[in-house]
């Protein structure tokens, strides 16, 4: 989620580690980018870091203000012929997106982000020892470096997603593997604890996304593999200040639908975006509890193979701006939408080549400009994808 504050604003969306698909191939020509600031009504590609020479993704972004946005994800190298997989954090300064060095003794990535300050940035994601092997990974920059916290060393966990109302009041949501179930952290301000969460009976469960608007309101999305039907539904869960519970949410038809982001304004304003197969092929997903209820809103689906919403974040005066991909011709293309008097309509948004592009998540700083950050390419060199707006 994203909420539009100057408090504090994160950003979200894909619910795994993008880099883990990337494969070598050559690299496609990029196109000219804009100069970093030149940001307005229409969505500019602004350049950013890619240091990993087979492959490179950003999983989420968040903006502190116009002048101080991070991005988080991963890089993939070869030396040596040595498969290798680091975590990457980008900054933005108001003028051009730079790497800031990570912790480097250990194969991973980092998917989720929580901005407290310039000097208290969270993120979270996913340490690997193996093809399947993996603990979750918590790092904090303190304002001159970023370093790993300890957090549970919880085996074939994963971290995905961060969000909290406080440095002291911070939520982490993943999934577990074996035994199978739904990961849900919390930072008090002095230490990572692995909190209750309610049991569903699945082979594979996730939380991809989380949104806190007080201590006592908190809110994460997934999904889950039903063991009747062999279908992935719909996941929602609540914090009530007392312990999360499973909250009753609704599918669009009977094959897969999968939850990918959160976005809570008030206790009466809860959106959440994803996909749900109708027909032969994935659409659009946005849906808003209104405090006693689900309504399922239309989106544009556009293309003519599958579409998903990867995240979401809200704006100004009730206004909302979801990003995600569609399919055209066998590639992926970035996809954007826009929330305004009670319609989502598409954004017209650009793609760095003629290959893979997707949009992961999305930001709205409190200078209400906006950032959609994902990946280029992803199946061959992968490169990361930064995209800029001033509505």
């Amino acid at each position: 989620m994203d909420r539009f504050t100057p408090r504090t604003v994160r950003a979200t969306v894909l619910p795994v580690l993008a880099a883990l698909t990337l494969m070598a191939h050559p690299a496609a020509a990029q196109p000219a980018v804009r100069a970093a600031g030149d940001c307005g009504p229409a969505w500019r590609i602004v350049d950013s870091p890619s240091p990993g020479s087979i492959g490179n993704s950003l999983s989420k972004v968040v903006a502190l203000s116009s002048t101080d946005a991070w991005a988080v994800g991963a890089e993939i190298s070869a030396p040596h012929d040595l498969w290798t997989q680091r975590t990457l954090a980008i900054h933005w300064d108001g003028a051009t997106w730079a790497k800031v060095r990570t912790p480097r003794s250990f194969t991973g990535g980092l998917s989720g982000l929580y901005a407290v300050s310039r000097t208290d940035v969270w993120a979270v994601g996913s340490k690997l020892s193996g093809p399947f092997e993996s603990k979750p990974l918590v790092e904090h920059y303190d304002g001159s470096a970023w370093s790993e916290i300890p957090s549970p060393p919880i085996e074939l966990g994963n971290l995905f997603d961060a969000e909290g109302t406080s440095g002291s009041d911070i939520w982490a949501v993943g999934t577990v593997r074996g035994p199978v179930g739904m990961l849900i952290e919390h930072y008090d301000g002095s230490a990572w604890t692995r909190v209750h969460a309610p049991k569903v009976d699945s082979d594979y469960v996730q939380l991809g996304g989380v949104d806190a608007i007080t201590a006592t309101d908190a809110w994460a999305a997934g999904y889950f593999l039903d063991r009747n039907t062999g279908v992935y539904r719909n996941l929602v869960v609540h914090f009530d200040g007392r312990g999360w519970q499973l909250v009753e949410t609704p599918d669009v038809g009977s094959q897969d639908n999968q939850l990918f982001d959160v976005a809570a304004v008030n206790a009466e304003n809860v959106w959440v975006v994803g996909h749900a197969m109708v027909g032969n092929r994935f659409r659009t997903l946005a849906m808003q509890h209104t405090g006693g209820r689900w309504v399922i809103h239309h989106t544009p689906s556009p293309g003519s193979g599958d579409t998903a919403l990867s995240g979401v974040a809200a704006g100004p005066r009730g206004t909302m701006w979801a990003v995600g991909s569609f399919t055209e011709n066998g590639m992926d293309r970035t996809l954007t939408e826009f929330y305004m008097d009670a319609a989502w309509n598409g954004v017209h948004s650009l793609n760095a080549d003629k290959g893979e592009n997707d949009l992961s998540s999305v930001a709205i700083s409190p200078d209400g400009d906006v950032w959609a950050v994902g990946a280029s390419d992803p199946h061959a060199v992968g490169q990361t994808l930064t995209e800029h707006i001033c509505p």
